[in-house]
């Protein structure tokens, strides 16, 4: 094999079957594999609210590769997605526009996601999605 990949339409790759596709290249790169989960996970969970595209998500999150492939499963579901990449980019978005949602990350680079989180929740009166790539149990929130 020589370390690519090749991509084909559902209809003519392999059966449906609950196996996961084989990867040729045995060390891909980080950001590759992301895609290439992301990929997996969009193929077998397909399916969204036919709600979504109604709503406007402005997602904050400061890591460009987490960013790109959760504003891409957002709109793959049809919403409309706003990005920010700091708390202070997305106090600006809160203000230029209406949202429905605000899904933010807790470790932002210029202050903490969670003070987002709830300025979102009292001022606009928004729902709102707090995340983490933590592990520990410091970034627990609040009802």
């Amino acid at each position: 094999m020589n370390g690519t990949m090749q991509a084909q339409p559902r209809s003519e790759a392999r059966p449906e079957t609950d196996q996961e596709p084989a990867v040729s290249n045995t060390e891909p790169s980080s950001r590759k594999k992301l895609v290439i989960q992301t990929e997996r996970t969009l193929a077998k969970y397909s399916t969204c609210d036919s709600q979504s595209e109604f709503m406007t998500v402005l997602l904050v999150e400061d890591h460009t590769d987490t960013r790109s492939v959760l504003g891409m499963l957002l709109n793959r579901c049809g919403y409309q997605t706003v990005t920010a990449k700091s708390l202070k980019e997305a106090r600006t978005r809160l203000q230029e526009m209406p949202f429905d949602i605000v899904i933010s990350d807790l470790n932002l680079p210029d202050g903490d996601g969670l003070d987002l989180v709830r300025e979102a929740k009292q001022t606009h009166k928004l729902k709102t999605i707090a995340v983490t790539g933590r592990t520990s149990d410091e970034n627990a929130t609040e009802d």
